[in-house]
């Protein structure tokens, strides 16, 4: 992977290496100096929007979208920074690499592992359905990060739509092919059903490590998603075997719902996932509020801000820390996969919140487990870019944008906060 070596400092964060890269954007490590930090940086440069009609509108609706969902199992945003060249949306990080590399690296999974991190996606696309009124519309395995106890983070709102009423239908064909549902190759209108679709390709994806429905040619690998059936492998259990058949029913009419996959056999742990993510309350936290106090934070401000929602540095810092918590609440109550769950001990009120254990030197990430391959999965495709989208108008986005005007070298420039 292509590395940048010079880092750099925007606002209250160090900019580091590339480690990762994408049609309209490139993603950096970082660190949010005030609380030593790591963080996700996706850099976005102003030139994108030149020469595409569509980049601001989707730009600004992921903006809107990505910047209000709360949920343990979305990557959190945390705020926007703007320079002459570019913008910076800054974000959770999560350690662990995607989905698709993970499988490709692991081979086959458990049903208990798929069982894992299927009831995990389907919460967070719940929360984006019912409470948010989002559709993702480009769920697939790169879109799923993995934090570093192998629990999943959603990513990448800039194909989502953010629907104005539940029943509202959608015209515009967009994401990855291999995921597309049939309605939408055929040039229909289309629903939350589509997701469920893409949710079912995903989910036989990491349970047998290859999709669907494969073939290079494009053409082919539509007319094979309108017209044929996938091969379900005799090692499927029955359940899953059924659920996935549900999923993946041509007809968006017939398909499965949300309420109905929750109520399925095979999602069994869904209640427990859903009990525990409502204990991981959005009322404020005496503790990080005590902390930021005795760091020199205005709790006054910070409480105002966030009841206000308005993205400041101190409503910044108190998402941060609040997401640690939250972290360490779900990993406590036995939600998350964490490998090491035995040494793990409940947040005390002391700094480790707001200081790492060890300096952050922004150190590699997102590398694909050392784990044995042996067969090389057929998971891995070809990535198309999406089809182009028609222009549709917005609302101008709200979200308060850090201007900055220069950068400096991240050894040798000075603080910014």
């Amino acid at each position: 992977m292509e590395t940048d070596a010079k880092a750099f400092t925007v606002g209250c964060y160090q900019i580091g290496k590339k480690i990762g890269q994408g049609s309209f954007a490139k993603v950096r490590e970082g660190i949010h100096i005030p609380t030593q930090t790591r963080v996700a940086v996706k850099v976005i440069s102003k030139k994108s929007f030149e020469n595409d009609a569509d980049a601001h509108q989707r730009f600004s609706r992921e903006l809107r979208a990505f910047s209000s969902c709360e949920h343990p199992f979305i990557a959190r945003f945390y705020d926007l920074v703007e320079e002459d060249a570019n913008y910076y949306i800054i974000q959770e990080l999560a350690e662990g690499g995607n989905m698709l590399d993970m499988v490709n690296s692991k081979g086959k999974l458990s049903i208990e592992e798929i069982r894992h991190y299927f009831t995990q996606i389907l919460s967070a696309i719940e929360y984006l359905h019912k409470k948010m009124h989002v559709m993702h519309r480009d769920l697939k395995a790169e879109n799923v990060l993995l934090d570093r106890n192998y629990n999943v983070r959603l990513i990448d709102f800039g194909l989502c739509n953010i629907l104005q009423c539940e029943e509202q239908i959608m015209n515009t064909a967009v994401g990855s092919p291999a995921y597309a549902p049939p309605e939408m190759i055929q040039g229909h209108s289309y629903n939350h059903a589509a997701d469920i679709w893409s949710l079912g390709i995903l989910l036989f994806a990491i349970a047998n490590c290859q999709l669907p429905f494969e073939d290079a040619n494009t053409q082919r690998l539509l007319h094979k998603i309108v017209f044929t059936q996938p091969n379900y492998p005799p090692s499927f259990p029955l359940l899953l075997t059924d659920l996935l058949k549900r999923m993946l029913d041509k007809n968006p009419e017939t398909r499965i719902t949300l309420d109905e996959i929750k109520a399925h056999p095979f999602v069994a742990d869904y209640v427990k996932t859903e009990k525990i993510i409502q204990n991981c309350s959005g009322d404020f936290d005496d503790i990080i509020l005590s902390q930021l106090g005795k760091q020199g934070y205005d709790v006054n401000k910070i409480v105002q801000d966030i009841q206000t929602n308005k993205s400041s540095q101190e409503s910044v810092a108190y998402h941060i820390c609040k997401r640690k918590i939250i972290m360490n609440q779900m990993k406590i109550a036995g939600i998350m996969k964490s490998e090491k769950s035995e040494a793990l001990i409940r947040m005390s009120q002391s700094d480790d919140i707001f200081k790492p254990k060890q300096p952050a030197l922004l150190p590699s990430i997102y590398g694909t487990p050392n784990r044995p391959t042996g067969k090389t999965p057929t998971m891995l495709i070809a990535k198309t870019p999406p089809k182009p989208e028609i222009t549709t108008r917005f609302p101008t986005i709200n979200l308060p944008i850090h201007k900055v005007k220069t950068r400096t070298n991240l050894y040798k420039g000075k603080r910014i906060l």
